[in-house]
């Protein structure tokens, strides 16, 4: 028969985001038989007498030079000892005559189960970057932020110990603040919101919310410096409106074309909600902390976390009742009635609650952290039962399948590296290698 190369590509997809990202499914050829041209013994009986006939499932267990044929490590040829290669048929890196699985051929007809191939194997070999989520920083614009801390004073809208100026340089500072940090490994977005009744600081205003934007991007914080910089607060806080508004939501709560729940940007979708106190409602800005206005933003920010948005919420202060901060830091994790979520019914989610700077810049880190995913999709399938045949590695180190700080199979086209194992790959550029055998895996 003729033989046909064929090269199938895996592709991985984060919950998240993935660069840099090929896989290759191999096929081996056939070994050749036990004459050498060379006369003498061949490399297992010379060069790697002690490592050949190593028990292996793929070419990453046997080490350089050898490869894995019929469950044992091997080698028929090095770039010295031509073993029994046809004359012109070069070594290959892993001791094979000719062309190496490890490369992006397959030879034969490329069919899993191949009749003419002894030896099939599959491989995924990914070299993946940091997860990069998308965050929309929704700050809280209100008068109550030229406040200190404490509540106590009013200062001038720049004062160096203002709730305002305390936010904004933990996230804007170019010496580590938030988003200087991690602008190379998540799109950032602004949303500053606030309202005017003309109470305070007339005349009033009839936009409500009026909502100050920036596009999210990666590198974005000279962008997002230069719109927020120059901001003083302005008067009253329609935190409902503004969840519906910076999630792009209609009054149904429904995603609406061109808004931050529409987009498919393929990655975890997060709001950061900070804010200093109580909420009002377009429709009555001047009362604050009614029961109508606190569930207006716990249904809104219900109806984000339904669309794919998660909702954190960051007290600057301590001005918001907790009750409210709970339900509604609960309702951005998916703990509530139809909601789904990682816990049970009577779970709730984490406070965060800051009194100053360092812990807005902790909170922020720590929110940021996590948000990162190490969940992974293959472009097929692991055939059912065969998980234990996997072969995950994170910079060359072997993950053990359902070890806590390991790997294990989401769902059949499906990983997630867990523990310190996920720690690794969010804080650097690490390669993850994903081998099956190909009796296990079912390429799309």
């Amino acid at each position: 028969m003729v033989r046909t190369k064929k090269q199938f590509r895996f592709w991985l997809a984060g919950s998240l985001i993935l660069g840099g990202m090929a896989a290759a499914v191999h096929c081996g050829n056939q070994e050749p038989d036990s004459t050498f041209v060379d006369g003498g013994g061949g490399p297992c009986e010379t060069t790697f007498k002690d490592r050949c006939g190593v028990a292996c499932e793929s070419d990453i267990g046997c080490g350089e030079g050898l490869h894995c044929a019929a469950g044992k490590c091997t080698a028929v040829c090095t770039s010295t000892n031509r073993g029994n290669c046809p004359v012109g048929i070069s070594c290959s890196p892993r001791g094979r005559c000719g062309e190496d699985p490890s490369d992006s051929g397959v030879v034969g007809d490329g069919n899993v189960g191949d009749a003419t191939n002894d030896n099939v194997c599959a491989s995924i070999d990914v070299e993946v970057t940091k997860v990069v989520p998308t965050v929309v920083l929704l700050i809280d614009q209100s008068s109550s932020m030229e406040s200190t801390f404490g509540g106590t004073q009013t200062a001038p809208p720049n004062f160096p110990n203002s709730r305002w100026v305390n936010l904004r340089d933990s996230l804007m500072d170019p010496d580590g603040g938030i988003v200087k940090k991690y602008e190379g490994d998540v799109e950032f977005g602004l949303a500053l919101y606030s309202a005017n009744s003309g109470d305070e600081k007339p005349p009033a205003v009839a936009t409500c919310p009026i909502m100050k934007l920036v596009p999210f991007a990666k590198s974005n914080h000279a962008a997002i410096n230069a719109a927020y910089a120059p901001e003083v607060p302005i008067d009253d806080t329609p935190t409902g409106e503004a969840v519906k508004a910076a999630a792009g939501l209609d009054d149904l709560g429904n995603p609406i074309d061109g808004g931050f729940a529409s987009l498919p940007t393929g990655r975890p979708k997060v709001i950061v909600l900070a804010t200093d106190g109580e909420p009002a409602t377009c429709a009555n800005l001047d009362i604050t902390g009614t029961a109508g206005a606190q569930k207006l933003v716990v249904d809104n920010v219900q109806a984000a976390y339904r669309a794919g948005i998660k909702t954190y919420v960051i007290t600057v202060g301590t001005n918001v009742s907790e009750a409210h901060q709970q339900a509604v830091a609960n309702a951005g994790h998916g703990y509530f009635d139809g909601g789904v979520a990682d816990a049970g019914p009577d779970a709730n989610a984490p406070l965060i609650r800051t009194t100053s700077q360092a812990q807005l810049a902790a909170a922020f880190d720590e929110i940021i952290f996590g948000v990162r995913s190490c969940s992974f999709k293959l472009n097929g399938q692991v055939v059912s039962g065969t998980a234990s045949q996997g072969d995950v590695r994170v910079n060359g180190t072997p993950l053990t399948l359902n070890d806590p700080n390991g790997w294990k199979l989401t769902s059949p086209n499906e990983i997630e590296i867990t523990g310190t194992s996920c720690n690794i790959i969010k804080t650097s550029d690490a390669k993850v290698t994903v081998r099956f055998p190909c009796s296990g895996f079912i390429p799309r």
